[in-house]
């Protein structure tokens, strides 16, 4: 289950004050993902990604348009683009365990936060960033290197990220 709100074409969040370096709102799952990995938005946006539209599920495909490494294997400090629900969501890899299951941390995932597009009395977007373990990776994850998780996807090759000129 993801509860996301949608980021519209032409602006990255929902307010007008605070915003991330990216212009994203940081109650959101992206605008935490902006403050974790500020050099995917800008990166892309430099490398002539649109800048507006950045919802959880269009992470990857804009990252890797504009040529950053991205792949199916979590990493720590990749981050993960989830495409469930109608907007996706984001999430920061932590660590990655030995038995394959992996930690994120992550802003406005679940219903315990969010109902119906409003946030809920009594969870002023606390406990975020939330903690979680992932032990099956959902279907179409993207995971977005460079940064701090390395210039290449696990197992070699991949491109440069993270400013890098891929």
């Amino acid at each position: 289950l993801f509860a996301a709100t949608p980021v519209g074409a032409h602006g990255n969040g929902l307010g007008s004050g605070g915003l991330t370096q990216g212009g994203f709102e940081p109650d959101q799952c992206t605008g935490y993902a902006d403050e974790r990995r500020p050099d995917i938005h800008a990166y892309a946006v430099a490398h002539g990604v649109q800048a507006g539209g950045w919802n959880g599920n269009m992470w990857g495909v804009f990252a890797a348009r504009a040529g950053l490494p991205t792949g199916g294997t979590p990493v720590a400090g990749a981050i993960a683009s989830f495409q469930g629900g109608t907007y996706g969501h984001v999430a920061y890899v932590e660590s990655v365990n030995a038995n394959g299951s992996y930690v994120v941390s992550e802003e406005n995932y679940g219903p315990s936060e969010w109902n119906n597009g409003n946030e809920e009395p009594g969870y002023p977007d606390a406990p975020d960033p939330s903690i979680r373990t992932i032990y099956a990776t959902p279907p179409g994850t993207v995971f977005i290197y460079g940064g701090s998780a390395g210039n290449a996807s696990p197992g070699g090759g991949g491109n440069p990220g993270g400013g890098a000129t891929p």
